[in-house]
């Protein structure tokens, strides 16, 4: 007998799959959340320090390809600030 021919079963296979897709969206919108604020949060801390006066703090890891800009003016922000109070 298919499937089809049983309604409610039929329906509760769809809501099954339905949750399970939507779980799935989520954990996937989750991590690429995630992957954007996370680079962003560690170059905002890094300027935090800046403009409190610690110029020790350096930026950790290496930059993705869309932090990179922001990462460069933050090292050559660092190192200006270092370079004019020796």
């Amino acid at each position: 007998m298919p499937l089809f021919a049983r309604p409610k079963l039929a329906v509760n296979v769809f809501d099954a799959g339905g949750l399970f897709a939507l779980i799935l969206d989520l954990s996937l919108t989750a991590l690429i959340v995630h992957s954007i604020v996370a680079p962003l949060r560690q170059v905002e801390q890094g300027m935090t320090a800046i403009t409190r006066g610690d110029l020790t703090r350096q930026s950790r890891g290496k930059p993705r390809r869309r932090d990179r800009a922001m990462v460069a003016a933050l090292r050559m922000l660092r190192g200006s600030l270092i370079e004019r109070d020796d």
